[in-house]
């Protein structure tokens, strides 16, 4: 596992899983631009199981929800920092746009199949926000206040 990725409740080898279901991979860039979308991938085996949920968490408070057998089967709530592309989200994956500092933060993957079992897996990983190299912030007052960094202007 890299540094800042985290398996909940299962021993840490690949893949992780449970009796029934393996989460095969979780794949959250390090560092995305603030300029540019941002896509995250979550790969699972559900070993003849039936999926229940796809779950996707930004430091644990819940973003993006994917359960095939209900309608709308997607679902998006308000959370801090994200703005998602519903074109570009399903069940493997999600993509976040207009991006913001406050965007950094741990995204974790949740897979659950269906009762009588509702077995579980989850994974973790840290994503940092930054300007690139070649990119600059216009202003001299940055301004500070818990997780939130206000600028006057970002030019590309």
């Amino acid at each position: 596992m890299s540094p800042g990725s985290s398996a909940e409740s299962y021993p840490a080898f690949a893949p992780i899983g449970a009796r029934g279901l393996k989460l095969l991979s979780l794949n959250v860039p390090p560092t995305a631009d603030i300029f540019q979308p941002v896509t995250m991938s979550c790969e699972y085996d559900l070993e003849g199981g039936n999926l229940y949920s796809v779950k996707w968490y930004k430091d644990d408070c819940e973003f993006f929800r994917f359960m095939p057998d209900y309608e709308p089967k997607s679902q998006a709530f308000h959370t801090p920092g994200i703005s998602l592309d519903l074109q570009k989200s399903d069940i493997n994956r999600v993509t976040l746009i207009n991006l913001h500092f406050n965007t950094s933060g741990n995204y974790k993957c949740e897979v659950s199949t269906e009762a009588p079992n509702f077995v579980t897996v989850a994974q973790s990983s840290n994503m940092t926000v930054m300007v690139d190299q070649g990119e600059w912030i216009r202003g001299q007052n940055v301004n500070c206040h818990g997780d939130a960094i206000r600028t006057q202007e970002l030019q590309r």
